[in-house]
C-alpha cells in the first residue's frame, strides 16, 4: 500500500535535483532541435506530489521508484516529418528505450491518442552522468505535433484512457472520428505546405520555407507569416538572379556570416524593447543579405510599404550604414 507520508518526505528532498534534471534535458534537446532549423516548444517538468500519489493509488504496479514520468520533457513539432527528426536527436543525445508509438496502438486498439514517447536516461560517458546516474535518473519525453498535443489536451479530461469495454458502439465510434479527423488535418497541413511552397506564383512561401530552417537556428520565437509574405514580395525584385536562384543564394549568405547573425540576435533578445520587431521575423536574414548588397536600393524599396525607422534598426544591428 502507498505510504504517502514517506513518499512526500522523499520527494521534497529529490525535487530540486529532479529539476534540475529535466532542465539540463530540455536544455540540450531545445539546442539540438535549434542547431537543427526545427521550431519546437519544449517544455520539462517534474511530476507534483499530488500527482505521483493519485498515480500510485490508481496504477498500483507502480511503486515510486518505478514511475516513468517522475520527471517529463514534452516536446510539440508542427509538423509529422519533424517528430522523426526529434526522433532521431533524442535518441543520439540520450540513452533510449524503445519508443512507445501511440498511433500504433491507435491502429490496434482504436481509442488513443498519437504521441511518440521514450524513457531516456544520461548515457554512461556523458559528463553529467556523475551528478544524474542513468541508474537512478530517468525522464519521459513525450515527442508530437500540435495536432496531436490538442487531441491529449482536449481528450484528457472527457475520455483519455477511458476504458474501451465500457463505452457505447457509438462514443466510441465518435472517439474514433474525432481522431480520425485530427490524423488527417496533421497529414494535410504538412502536405498542403509544401504543395502551397512549390506553386510557381506562389514564390515567396518557397523562400520563407527556406528562410525559416535557418531563423530557427538562432531563435524560438515564431514570425507572423502574413508579413513575411509581405517582406518578401518587396525584395525579390532587388536579384539579379532567376527566382529558383535566389533560395541558395541566401542558403550561401547566412552560412558564410552564420557567427554574426548569432551575435547580433543574442545582442537583440537581451533588448526586446529597442529591437526591430524583425528580429522575431525570419526575413531579417533576407533583408541582412541585401542590405550588405546594396542598402540603398533596399531603402528605396522599402519605404514604398514600410516604415524606415524599423530598417533602420536592423541595418544598425548589423553594422550597416546608409551614408
Amino acid at each position: 500500500m502507498t505510504n504517502g507520508e514517506d513518499i512526500r518526505t522523499r520527494w521534497l528532498h529529490e525535487k530540486d535535483r529532479l529539476d534540475r534534471f529535466g532542465a539540463l534535458l530540455k536544455t540540450r534537446i531545445s539546442d539540438r532541435l535549434r542547431s537543427l532549423g526545427v521550431w519546437a516548444d519544449v517544455q520539462g517538468r517534474t511530476k507534483g506530489i499530488d500527482s505521483i500519489l493519485k498515480k500510485l493509488l490508481t496504477k498500483k504496479h507502480y511503486t515510486y521508484e518505478t514511475l516513468p514520468d517522475l520527471v517529463g520533457v514534452r516536446v510539440v513539432v508542427r509538423y509529422r516529418a519533424e517528430v522523426q527528426q526529434v526522433i532521431k536527436a533524442v535518441s543520439e543525445l540520450f540513452q533510449c528505450s524503445p519508443l512507445d508509438d501511440k498511433s500504433v496502438r491507435l491502429a490496434e486498439d482504436g481509442v488513443g491518442y498519437l504521441s511518440v514517447h521514450t524513457e531516456a536516461r544520461l548515457k554512461n560517458e556523458d559528463q553529467d552522468a556523475a551528478a544524474f546516474p542513468p541508474a537512478d535518473f530517468r525522464v519521459e519525453i513525450q515527442m508530437r505535433t500540435l495536432a496531436q498535443h490538442l487531441w491529449s489536451e482536449m481528450s484528457h479530461d472527457a475520455f483519455y484512457k477511458t476504458d474501451e469495454q465500457g463505452l457505447s458502439t457509438d462514443l466510441k465510434r465518435r472517439i474514433n472520428l474525432m481522431a480520425g479527423l485530427l490524423e488527417v488535418a496533421d497529414m494535410e497541413f504538412a502536405r498542403l505546405g509544401e504543395e502551397v511552397a512549390e506553386l510557381p506564383h506562389m514564390v515567396e512561401i518557397g523562400v520563407l520555407k527556406r528562410l525559416e530552417t535557418h531563423y530557427f537556428q538562432f531563435t524560438t520565437e515564431r514570425g507572423n507569416p502574413d508579413l513575411s509574405v509581405e517582406v518578401i514580395k518587396l525584395l525579390l525584385p532587388l536579384y539579379d538572379s532567376e527566382v529558383a536562384a535566389v533560395g541558395a543564394q541566401l542558403d550561401d549568405f547566412i552560412q558564410a556570416r552564420r557567427e554574426t547573425i548569432q551575435t547580433v540576435f543574442g545582442e537583440q533578445d537581451a533588448l526586446p524593447e529597442r529591437r526591430s520587431i524583425f528580429f522575431t521575423q525570419p526575413e531579417v536574414l533576407m533583408l541582412y543579405e541585401r542590405l550588405e548588397y546594396d542598402s540603398l536600393s533596399v531603402r528605396e524599396q522599402w519605404i514604398k510599404s514600410f516604415p524606415l525607422q524599423e530598417l533602420e534598426r536592423v541595418a544598425l544591428a548589423f553594422g550597416i550604414s546608409f551614408d
